[in-house]
Parts: C-alpha cells; structure tokens; sequence
C-alpha cells in the first residue's frame, strides 16, 4: 500500500507516483491510497483501512498509527450499505470497454464478500476463493474459471456468462 500524507507543491500525483514507481518491488501489487494519519480524511474506505492495517507497507511519508482497526460490525455496514449497491449496478451495467475484466471482477467478488463478512479480513480473490466458507452459495467452477481468465489476462475459451454471474451475487447479498 503506498500511503502519503504531502505532496511538495511543485509536483503533481503523476510525476510523483512515476518517480515512486521505478523503486516498487516486482510481482507485487500496490493500491494508492491518501488519508491523514488517522485514516478519517481522504480516499480510504473500510476494507482498504482493514487491508492498510494488517497487510499494508508505508513505502512513502511519515510513520503513523493509523488510529483502531474497524471492527466486523463496521465492515459489515460498509459492505451492506456501500459495497452490495456498487456491485448490484455494476452487475447490471451495459457492457463495458473492458467487458472480460467486469465480468472477472464480478465473478470472483462474490468469494471476496463472503470470506470478508465471515473474517473481518481483507484478503487476495486466490486466497478468498480457496477457504471454505459453509453456507456461502459460491459456485466454485464459475470462481475456478475467473481465477484462470484472471491469470491468463483474458477469458477467451473460459466460461462466464453474466446470467450466472449475476445469480451468484445476488444469492450471496440475499443471505446477509
């Protein structure tokens, strides 16, 4: 996770973020995320709060203590309230540019949802769509096939169809 508190005025985000970037270890993937020390002001969201606290690296800006983790109660809240809406529209959203990785996005989140409203974590769509998760309506051969359209970088021969995308979201919001 890059975090930063300031940006010198004579910068820009870009010119900064290229800059961090030829020092970035490979094979790793980094969210930027702005918020003051104690994560009230700027762009973090619960989960990439929970995600900064129990995986996060500061890579940029001054130590800090980040303030107390969210609790399940408040991850709950925010995915019932914020994140099942967002899902639900892009679920039923006109096809997009880059329609194979909605549909990636789409098919592998339901995994995510479910481990996070179970755990209170934050974790990667291979670890999520690998737990077991008793009573969850996961449908591990649609996971099974995003994961590989996912690593491969597109879903050409990989089966997906949006109906039984969107049925596995919605069996998955029904049972919160």
């Amino acid at each position: 996770v890059l975090l930063y508190k300031t940006l010198p005025p004579a910068r820009s985000v870009e010119e900064k973020i290229a800059a961090w970037k030829t020092g970035l270890p490979e094979g790793e993937r980094w969210s930027i995320f702005w918020s003051d020390s104690n994560l009230i002001s700027g762009r973090m969201p619960t989960p990439d709060r929970i995600d900064l606290l129990d995986n996060g690296k500061l890579f940029y800006g001054e130590g800090a203590a980040f303030g107390a983790r969210p609790s399940l109660d408040e991850l709950r809240a925010y995915l019932r309230n914020t994140s099942i809406p967002y899902w639900r529209e892009l679920a039923h959203a006109p096809p997009a540019i880059d329609e194979e990785k909605r549909l990636v996005r789409l098919a592998l989140y339901p995994a995510r949802f479910a481990f996070s409203w179970n755990t209170g974590r934050v974790v990667s769509n291979e670890e999520a769509v690998g737990a077991v998760l008793p009573g969850w309506p996961l449908d591990r051969k649609l996971l099974g096939a995003a994961l590989r359209a996912r690593s491969l970088g597109h879903t050409r021969g990989i089966d997906l169809p949006l109906p039984a995308i969107q049925r596995q979201l919605e069996e998955v919001f029904r049972r919160v």
